[in-house]
């Protein structure tokens, strides 16, 4: 990986780190993973979930399968910009995760 590579990965991670901040509060728990080329997993915690972050100009499914690997527990999600786009969030669910999450949406309005 270039270092060009390396300092883009970076800002995004740090970009997108400030745009959760200022959408859902300084939530404890929600940070980048500055480990994470020493430890692995994730590029952002956020309580529940483990997210992984790509700026890129095409989408890849391997992505899928990275988020899948380092989430452990908690719901994989992919995080994904384009130049000059806006970031899109794909949260990583089999059958019976997107069913509790659709559950937990109908209880809650």
């Amino acid at each position: 990986m270039t270092a060009m590579s390396r300092r883009k990965g970076a800002n995004g991670e740090r970009e997108l780190t400030t745009l959760l901040r200022e959408r859902l509060g300084n939530l404890p728990g929600l940070c980048r993973n500055l480990d994470q080329v020493r430890d692995g997993g994730c590029d952002i915690r956020l309580p529940g979930y483990a997210i992984e972050v790509k700026r890129a100009e095409r989408f890849l499914s391997a992505w899928i399968a990275q988020a899948e690997a380092q989430a452990g527990s908690d719901v994989p999600v992919v995080a994904w910009r384009r130049n000059g786009g806006r970031w899109r969030c794909l949260l990583v669910l089999d059958v019976d995760g997107f069913c509790e999450q659709v559950r937990e949406r109908i209880a809650s309005t």
